[in-house]
Order: structure tokens, then C-alpha cells, then sequence
């Protein structure tokens, strides 16, 4: 009998490490944000300047990934997080992954304009709000910072934990989830609006899943994000300098 309740206790600790990570991650980013706005200030970096916003960019993303480096340095479970240069096979999953990743998303955008539904816009690539050399920087950022910490936390922490906890599918619907709910509020506008992002960032989340999954290294799943939203953020440079 003591067999299926350790079995369930494995489920239910794996469950909680991942949900604690995720919560984790979101208070991490924005104690960062904070104490980067605290500190621009006063070393002579004003608000709103590409300066600013790149910075906070780098601090929102390290106490974003900071809870996840620190379970695997406390828990020494360095497992969780396998990452090697990439063979040509895996080079070549990652580009058929990010090719697929814009091939969803472009499908997903004509179905749910179809239905009348228009996902809000991410914050990130409003060109009301930035210049357009931040695009251009957005482009290293997203290959180098953005792209690797959620891909750290996402694949790596709580897909990870999820897999040893309920298998491989339950962990990559799980993280991907996970994964789609934190892009609810990264733009303005309506609840179905917001809604719709998530599914795509879901769905999104779920071809890099697999991706790690196919491969059980993490820098395949990284250079496919990154490389998608680097392409995002040229293509947007393109936009508003052409």
C-alpha cells in the first residue's frame, strides 16, 4: 500500500516545485524591474530612453530565470538543465522548429481573424513606446537573454519537473500552459484579446515542448525561440524604418 501513495506524493511535490517556480519567476522579474527603476535614477539613465528599457529588459529576465538557478543549485540536480552544442541533426531541429513556430502562428492568426478575434499586441514590439534602435538591439536580447531564460524555466525547471512527476506529455501540456498564462498580460486590450494570446503562446509553447522533448537538450528549444522572437523584432525594425 505504501507504493501508490509515494507515487502520489512524487506527483504532488513535482506539481507544487513546478507551480512554486512559475510564481517564482513572476516575483523574481518584478522585484528586478524595481530595483532597476531605483537604481537608473540615480546613475543618470532616464525612463523611457532605449538605455532604460534594455536594462530593464536584462534585469526582468535575470530574477526572472534567478529561481529556477537557484532550486538546481540548491536541490545540485543539474540534470534538470542539459544543455550541449548542438549536433547538425539538433541545428536542423531548431531551424524546422522556428520555420514551424511562424507557420502556427501566422495559421493561428487567420483562424481567429476569421472568428473576428484580434490577439492584443505585445508591449514589447510597440513602436509608439520605443525607438527603433531598440528593435535592432531586441535582436541580440532575444537570442542571448530572453530566449534562454524562458526556455531555462519553462523547458528546462518546470518541464523538467513535470516529466519526472506525470510523464512526457502531461509535462510539455503542463509547462506550456504555464508558459501561455504569463503572456496574458503583456499587451492592452480586450479579455478575448489576451485570451487569444494565450492560446497562440501556448501552442507556441508546445512546438518548443517537443522540441526539447525530441532532443533532451535545451539549447535546441532556446535557438528556435530565440531566433523567433529576434525574427519578430527585425522584422518590426524593418517596419518602422522603411
Amino acid at each position: 500500500m505504501s507504493q501508490p501513495s509515494t507515487a502520489s506524493d512524487s506527483r504532488l511535490l513535482g506539481t507544487v516545485q513546478a507551480c512554486i517556480l512559475f510564481v517564482g519567476g513572476i516575483v523574481g522579474a518584478s522585484f528586478a524591474v524595481g530595483a532597476w527603476e531605483a537604481l537608473a535614477a540615480p546613475i543618470g539613465v532616464a525612463a523611457g530612453t532605449t538605455a532604460f528599457q534594455l536594462a530593464q529588459t536584462a534585469f526582468q529576465f535575470a530574477g526572472f530565470v534567478a529561481p529556477a538557478l537557484l532550486f538546481v543549485a540548491a536541490a545540485g540536480d543539474r540534470s534538470l538543465l542539459p544543455a550541449d552544442a548542438p549536433d547538425r541533426r539538433e541545428l536542423a531541429l531548431a531551424i524546422g522548429g522556428l520555420v514551424l513556430l511562424y507557420v502556427l502562428q501566422y495559421g493561428l492568426l487567420a483562424a481567429l481573424g476569421a472568428l473576428g478575434i484580434a490577439p492584443v499586441q505585445n508591449r514589447a514590439i510597440d513602436p509608439e513606446s520605443h525607438q527603433p534602435v531598440y528593435f535592432l538591439w531586441m535582436v541580440l536580447f532575444s537570442v542571448l537573454v530572453v530566449g534562454p531564460a524562458e526556455e531555462l524555466l519553462f523547458r528546462g525547471a518546470i518541464q523538467g519537473l513535470l516529466k519526472r512527476a506525470w510523464g512526457a506529455w502531461p509535462a510539455i501540456v503542463g509547462a506550456s500552459a504555464l508558459f501561455g498564462l504569463l503572456h496574458y498580460s503583456v499587451g492592452s486590450g480586450s479579455v478575448m484579446g489576451a485570451l487569444a494570446y494565450v492560446l497562440i503562446a501556448f501552442l507556441l509553447g508546445s512546438v518548443l515542448g517537443v522540441l526539447y522533448e525530441r532532443t533532451g537538450n535545451l539549447v535546441v528549444p532556446t535557438l528556435a525561440h530565440g531566433g523567433f522572437n529576434a525574427v519578430a523584432f527585425a522584422i518590426q525594425y524593418l517596419a518602422v524604418t522603411g
